[in-house]
């Protein structure tokens, strides 16, 4: 079973800007599947050309969770909950647990965002939180 890498917009913006290596995320492909979603992909579009983000998204899964209720629901308590992190990132994280952690899939989180790090262990222990997912 290959092992997926969830990113959120940091980490794809990047391997196209910053790093300035296009390639970068053709090299993870390699050993991954890459996988993000629409609401990180929205972020990145909102920074780049549409150029830009055809090539690389050509290789990164975005998985269309907005509309699925449950999905729905915990990112509105995630987004109003801690205001101060991005929805991308939420979202990632939100794939991460739903659809990798909870269902036994192999993944990394891909995250270089500290706040959101260090704010996992009080989500996931969250009443609150556990009631909505």
């Amino acid at each position: 079973m290959t092992t997926s890498k969830i990113l959120d917009n940091t980490a794809i913006s990047a391997f196209i800007n910053e790093i300035r290596s296009i390639e970068m995320i053709e090299v993870c492909r390699n050993e991954y599947i890459l996988v993000t979603t629409d609401c990180v992909q929205r972020e990145t579009s909102e920074r780049f050309s549409r150029e830009t983000i055809d090539i690389n998204y050509k290789n990164i899964n975005v998985f269309r969770k907005t509309g699925d209720k449950k999905y729905d629901q915990a990112l509105d308590y995630l987004v109003n909950r801690y205001p101060y992190l991005h929805e991308g990132e939420l979202s990632a994280f939100l794939l991460a647990l739903l659809d990798y952690e909870l269902t036994g899939n192999p993944y990394f989180f891909i995250t270089d965002d500290r706040k959101m790090r260090e704010k996992i262990c009080e989500i996931i222990s969250s009443e609150v939180f556990l009631k909505i997912i």
